[in-house]
């Protein structure tokens, strides 16, 4: 229900500066867009990658991002983590985390925490509150990293 006030928190944060701001539509469209996104996903997954060996337990959460309306599942099975991009929706039981494509840019460029995008708004978790240490000490072994 709250998902939408992302956009507005992304509007902010770039008039504050915290975000860069968007780009000219001007521009030549670029084509390749989905497939920048696509691996901003899979490097973003990959760091959670790097460090889930200390998460033994399966869990799984599905990213949002606002703009471009893209979903990308990340799932510990099994003591790995995979990534799905482009997934139709999240799994039962998955948290759901809302964001957008630049807040991502940011935290993968490490110029922004995961906890400063949360305060700002910038960042919407959504589901059972029992996933939300899995989630939390996932993405603060990432930092860490």
């Amino acid at each position: 229900p709250n998902a939408l006030d992302v956009v507005g928190a992304v509007a902010q944060a770039r008039l504050d500066g915290v975000l860069p701001p968007t780009k000219d539509f001007s521009e030549a469209p670029n084509f390749f867009a989905y497939q920048a996104v696509n691996r901003l996903l899979q490097r973003f997954g990959g760091e959670l990658g790097e460090r889930e060996e200390e998460e033994t337990a399966d869990f799984a959460f599905t990213l949002v991002l606002v703009e471009p309306m893209l979903r990308a599942r990340f799932a510990i099975e099994h003591g790995k983590l995979a990534t799905s991009v482009h997934v139709s929706g999240p799994q039962p039981g998955d948290l759901v985390v809302v964001s957008s494509e630049a807040v991502l840019r940011q935290l993968v460029d490490r110029r922004l925490t995961v906890q400063r995008a949360e305060g700002l708004g910038l960042i919407r978790i959504f589901g059972e509150a029992a996933n939300l240490a899995p989630l939390r000490r996932l993405l603060a072994m990432r930092e860490r990293g």
